[in-house]
């Protein structure tokens, strides 16, 4: 999956603490639109985010795929 500059946003608002571990799915659903318009429910479905049924973190896939993009970056 090749992701958005939005989708990374929302990767690392839930790594910098941003989006706040603990936050149910349709706050971080409200949150993600009102700040990236974008919806992080398909970075869920292809399993960047943990939700277990409220957000987790960045699962070690999602970590990976945020640690290349700032590679990029540099």
């Amino acid at each position: 999956m090749e992701l958005t500059e939005n989708e990374y946003h929302i990767l690392e608002s839930i790594d910098s603490g941003q989006a706040e571990i603990g936050m149910s799915l349709s706050s971080l659903i409200d949150f993600c639109e009102f700040n990236f318009n974008a919806n992080p429910k398909p970075l869920i479905d292809v399993g960047y985010i943990e939700i277990n049924p409220d957000l987790n973190g960045l699962t070690t896939k999602g970590k990976e795929a945020l640690k290349a993009y700032y590679n990029k970056r540099i």
